[in-house]
């Protein structure tokens, strides 16, 4: 800008209020200048106040201009001035060799004042005071900062006073100027054009020769004092003590760059609160939206990051080689990152912080991640959690770091529960194995559920980490859902559950008090089960095996409560859906109605005439006979034909004739009152309730089938019994009554003396050891405890899968997998192998995991049964036959 640029005009009103005015603001200018306007502020605005109300008079001479356009430039010849030698004193000195190639930053220069074509003005010279102690001398660049930042706070200073006084020139003239500018002229508000002539005067003269060298000054001061912080990587450097500059200083030099950014990019600075913080109460620097404007990026944020990057590059190298990984994570995540942070934070505002912690993290975490993952597998056999979270919060944020050790994390797992399900590839599976198996699963998916919760903070990556883990170790055997479901029965069957110790013990290693109460212990192991369950795929198998368990508990009453049977429906439900569970609640809901049918079955005999049923048998009469029946849906519970036909079926004559006639009853009662339903007695699972007196003190209720009862019973007759008489008496034959007497003679009921003939049984209450293990709700279950050894004596045999249960399974998956096909078929009408193939599993998979080898039979077999066809344009599409 040349001195050309600046119009010549004199008007009385200008020149009276005029000297004033720039007594004041020259002072403002001087660098530690105390004045402040106070009262004189009314003075200096009614001076200005009279120039506006003057009115845009315009003499003769067309080249005239109005007093509020001569006030306007003589107040913008005053700021220029000043900047001119402000920049004259600024090139004298000499801190630090530029070269030109650095000046690429230079914006296209914009006009301030009016173009040269004007008339100049006067121009009065303004003194520079304060300016003694800088000569053209080398000085170092802190100094040279230091001092640019003093010269700023007063231009920040005068620059507030005018903001303040001229403000009703800014409201009138210089808003109504700018809206129709002439001649080429560009009137800005006062405050902008302030800071454009800071820019043109002092960043950008002299080929921006002062910016640069001011930037670079700024960058050095930044970096002396990160190195004397972050000293590790810097021991044999020296550096100066008197080379820092403070955080207030690096604030009013990077709040002068935003300053000019905002002009540069159209922002009015006038009504921008931080504008004019004042040379003692700067505010960090922050813009009001977006991100840094381009100015303020290539004059120092884009160098700042540059020489960031590289200080850390080389820092991490050297913390690497001095400290482990685990002592390195903890000095980047405790101090490094947060303490470059923290200094960054004092002078720059939050909007520049995340470019700064990316670039830290790009240096200090993601140069060296496959290097900072290798000791992943030693913390977590360790159990390091403090390491494993320190390690976690310094990876998570870099994009794609925590896939190694999510990969490790989930190798980690499946190694340890592989162990678990070695112990079901044996042969036999009793007990111990089926709870240590259950008990090392629950313990690899607990323990490191609580890994996820304190080192990896519930983090979405490591909980998908640790379920394909826990999926895989524990579907490594087929035997797992089978071993679950087993599991399940132990904690529901009163038998199971007082006679496995581990259980009561496995209980106790976590919850002291647990073990002492059947209810919570039930309820843990039940929790537990669910956890384990829903990472079984064979869901179809698990739901076999406890359906039978299920039954056997129901039917022979030994469940710890149908309370702990529902709650465990409800987990199941809430994982699988009701059509999984749907077969389980109609077994529910056939105990209950059971119950309902009795005691409407009880209050027609009682009160026949009442009865909306007829009772035919109206003279017959309960003789010390308590009767009651289970009903249950044939197509629900898991019973074959395994008894003889009620027709067939001879009671034995030791029982009482009324048993034949309540079960004939209650038939009739029940056709009567549900027309089109059958019964169809099943006899293996008759339990008669019997009364013991051999003792008069301690009498024993004994819950019996059939065959105990009509051997029990014959003993009322007399004490001792040969083997033929007992056969021709009950009408059984001796292969009936065999495994009966033989389990009677176990449990201590009977004593058996041979004899050359043959063997003789007689009453005997001597020894019955045992029999408090089937003791249960005050009842000795003789029946019940009875089918249970039954089953066992059947399993000690092999862990194999019964046929009849798998051929079940195996029909339900073909009958499912043909209802997937055709529903997928039905719905999108034609559809190719590899997408139908998919589009199955998915369907499919929350009951099992079909192979495509079961899918392609269940295609032939749709296709013979035209349900479907092959399209004849390509063999690998199929299409739905309506």
């Amino acid at each position: 800008m040349t001195d050309a640029d600046v119009p010549v005009v004199t008007c009385s009103v200008v020149e009276d209020a005029w000297p004033a005015l720039e007594s004041v603001f020259s002072e403002l200018l001087k660098p530690g200048s105390q004045v402040f306007l106070g009262a004189s502020f009314v003075e200096l605005h009614r001076k200005v106040y009279r120039v506006c109300a003057s009115g845009s008079f315009v003499g003769v001479d067309p080249n005239d201009i109005s007093p509020p356009e001569e006030l306007y430039l003589k107040l913008c010849s005053l700021f220029v001035t000043h900047t001119r030698a402000l920049a004259e004193l600024l090139s004298k000195t000499r801190p630090c060799q530029v070269e030109r190639s650095h000046v690429a930053w230079v914006q296209q220069r914009s006009e301030v004042l009016p173009n040269p074509t004007q008339r100049p003005v006067q121009q009065r010279k303004t003194e520079l005071v304060f300016l003694g102690g800088l000569d053209s001398s080398d000085i170092s660049s802190s100094k040279l900062v230091q001092i640019f930042a003093s010269f700023w706070s007063a231009y920040l200073q005068a620059l507030e006073g005018a903001a303040r006084v001229f403000s009703y020139l800014d409201r009138t003239w210089v808003d109504q100027a700018s809206l129709s500018p002439e001649d080429g002229k560009s009137i800005r508000r006062i405050p902008d054009m302030a800071i454009i002539a800071w820019s043109e005067e002092i960043f950008h003269s002299r080929g921006g020769l002062i910016g640069q060298t001011i930037a670079l000054g700024l960058l050095k001061a930044i970096d002396v004092d990160r190195k004397l912080r972050q000293c590790v990587g810097f021991p044999d450097e020296d550096l100066q003590e008197d080379e820092l500059v403070d955080a207030q200083t690096i604030r009013n030099v990077l709040h002068c760059i935003m300053m000019i950014s905002d002009a540069y990019n159209g922002r009015s600075l006038s009504n921008y609160s931080s504008t004019f913080p004042g040379h003692s109460s700067a505010k960090v620097v922050a813009f009001r939206e977006g991100t840094p404007p381009d100015f303020f990026r290539a004059v120092f944020f884009n160098r700042y990051l540059e020489a960031t990057s590289k200080f850390f590059q080389r820092e991490s190298i050297v913390l690497l080689d001095r400290f482990t990984i685990r002592e390195y994570v903890k000095i980047v995540v405790e101090d490094v990152i947060p303490a470059e942070m923290n200094a960054a934070s004092r002078y720059l505002g939050e909007n520049f912080l995340p470019s700064l912690r990316e670039v830290l993290e790009q240096r200090l975490v993601n140069d060296h991640v496959l290097h900072l993952t290798s000791e992943t597998s030693s913390m977590l056999e360790n159990n390091d959690i403090e390491d494993l979270h320190r390690l976690f919060l310094v990876l998570s944020p870099v994009e794609g770091a925590l896939k190694h050790v999510h990969e490790k994390f989930r190798t980690y797992v499946e190694d340890m529960g592989a162990d678990a399900v070695r112990l079901a590839d044996a042969t036999s599976i009793d007990a111990e194995r089926v709870m240590t198996f259950v008990g090392k699963g629950w313990n690899t998916l607990h323990r490191f559920r609580e890994t996820v919760e304190l080192a990896f903070d519930n983090d979405p990556g490591f909980l998908f980490a640790l379920d394909n883990g826990c999926t895989r170790f524990l579907n490594l055997t087929p035997h797992s859902a089978k071993i679950l479901a087993q599991f399940c029965h132990c904690c529901l069957d009163c038998f199971e559950m007082k006679d496995n110790n581990l259980l009561q013990e496995w209980i106790a290693e976590k919850d002291d008090d647990a073990a002492s109460n059947i209810g919570t212990t039930v309820g843990l192991c039940l929790d537990r089960a669910s956890k384990l369950f829903r990472y079984v795929e064979a869901k179809d198998i698990f739901q076999a095996y406890y359906v039978t368990g299920l039954s056997e508990r129901l039917v022979l009453g030994t469940t710890v409560g149908l309370s702990f049977e529902i709650e465990l429906l409800n987990h199941l439900r809430s994982m699988c859906g009701t059509e999984y569970t749907s077969r389980i609640q109609r077994m529910l809901n056939d105990i209950a109605s059971s119950e309902e049918e009795n005691r409407s079955f009880s209050a027609a005999l009682a009160c026949p005439t009442s009865s909306n049923v007829p009772i035919h048998h109206q003279n017959w009469t309960i003789s010390g006979i308590d009767f009651s029946s289970m009903i249950l849906s044939a197509n629900a519970w898991p019973f074959g034909a395994e008894g003889p036909d009620y027709g067939c079926f001879k009671f034995p004559e030791s029982l009482s004739d009324d048993i034949p006639l309540a079960m004939k009853e209650f038939s009739d009662y029940y056709v009567l009152k549900h027309e089109a339903r059958m019964l169809e007695w099943f006899f293996p699972y008759f339990q008669i309730t019997i009364d013991e007196h051999l003792a008069k003190e301690r009498p024993v209720t004994l819950v019996a089938n059939l065959y105990q009862a009509a051997v029990l019973l014959l003993f009322n007759i007399k004490n001792c019994w040969p083997l033929s008489e007992m056969v021709q008496h009950s009408k059984l034959t001796q292969d009936e009554l065999g495994p009966h007497l033989d389990f009677l003679t176990e449990m201590g009921f009977l004593c058996r003396t041979q004899t050359s003939l043959e063997d003789l049984y007689e009453i005997s209450d001597r020894d019955r050891s045992r029999a408090s293990e089937i003791l249960f709700h005050g009842k000795l279950l003789l029946a019940a405890a009875y089918w249970r050894k039954v089953r066992l004596e059947s399993e000690r045999n092999g862990w194999q899968v019964e046929d009849v249960t798998r051929r079940s399974v195996a029909d339900d998956r073909r009958a499912q997998l043909q209802a997937a096909l055709v529903r997928i078929l039905k719905s999108q009408r034609e559809m190719s192998h590899t997408g139908l193939v998919e589009a199955v599993i998915r369907s499919v998979t929350r009951w099992f995991r079909p192979s495509p080898k079961d899918i392609e039979l269940a295609l032939d077999t749709l296709i013979e049964r035209e349900y479907i066809a092959r399209s004849p344009n390509n063999r690998h599409y199929y299409f739905y036959i309506a």
